[in-house]
């Protein structure tokens, strides 16, 4: 498929960079819109997708959380790349974020759930020396 056949919807995401997470908790991407849509509105759905969360005082907490689309730059890493390099695309579906404190809006994101899970203990290290 050419980038220029893919279908775009209104909110700007292409139907090949949504996810869900599977029985494992493995991230699949999901093209159905349907299917997508049905499992993000599942009960219990936003609590499976909280990686982790740790708060350090009453007004800073650092929190770890499955995005629901990928946020890698794959249309513009597709234009630009070789056909062996977009084959070794890994799709940025997590994300760390230090809410309140001195870091404040810190934010960093991953290839894996377990990039996400070691920088959110690197996160937390942070927004407690700060």
């Amino acid at each position: 498929m050419k980038v220029s056949d893919r279908v775009m919807r209104i909110d700007g995401i292409y139907d090949e960079d949504m996810y869900i997470l599977d029985e494992a908790g493995e991230p699949a991407c999901c093209p159905e819109y349907w299917r997508f849509m049905k499992f993000w509105t599942q009960p219990g759905t936003r609590q499976r997708c909280r990686i982790a969360f740790t708060r350090i005082d009453h007004e800073v907490y650092v929190s770890t959380v499955f995005l629901r689309h990928d946020r890698g730059f794959r249309m513009l890493h597709r234009l630009i790349s070789t056909p062996e390099e977009r084959v070794q695309y890994k799709p940025v579906l997590w994300e760390t974020t230090i809410f309140g404190g001195n870091e404040n809006g810190y934010q960093e994101r991953y290839n894996s759930r377990a990039e996400a899970e070691a920088g959110h203990e690197r996160a937390v290290r942070m927004a407690l020396h700060s």
